[in-house]
Parts: C-alpha cells; structure tokens; sequence
C-alpha cells in the first residue's frame, strides 16, 4: 500500500492550538465521528477546514491517518491572537 503524505499547518496562541485539516481528511481518515465542539470549522477559498484542538481532538485524527499508512508532516506557526474561538464548533458539521 502506498503511503499518502499531507501537510498540515499546527497554529497555536498563548492559550492553546490547533491542527488545520480539511475536513474532507478528516471524514477520509474516519474519525468525523469522534471530534469534539473543542474543535471548530472554517471555509477558506472554497475548503472547508477543522480546526482540531491539540489535547484530544488532533491526536485522534493523527492516529487515524496512521492508521490509514499516511504520512503526516506538520509545520508550527505561532500568533500572538487568533479569532479561532470565535469559529463555529465542529459539531456543527454533522
């Protein structure tokens, strides 16, 4: 089986972070089912994308991918302040 490799982008602020995923990877990976109102959703350009949050949310989706033979790289960037708390909640997607 051939490894699939995504890049994702992990945003973090002084309070807390969180691994930028299309939500499409999200429902591919399996694991739609199992994230929390902890993680939120945005529309960008067309995608929409699930901002999981770094404690329980990004590990189950991560596990998943591995699960599913991808291979995952991840880049950091941090923001002093980030509006992603104001997002809708994931749940809002099922």
């Amino acid at each position: 089986m051939k490894s699939k490799t995504r890049k994702y982008v992990f945003l973090s602020d002084p309070g807390h972070g969180w691994l930028i995923v299309p939500v499409s990877h999200v429902i591919e990976a399996g694991c739609a089912e199992k994230i929390t109102s902890y993680s939120y959703l945005k529309m960008e350009g067309g995608t929409q994308y699930a901002y999981l949050e770094e404690d329980c949310d990004a590990p189950t989706f991560l596990n998943a991918a591995k699960e599913k033979g991808w291979e995952i790289t991840i880049t950091e960037n941090y923001v002093e302040y980030t509006s992603i708390r104001n997002f809708p909640a994931f749940t809002t997607f099922r």
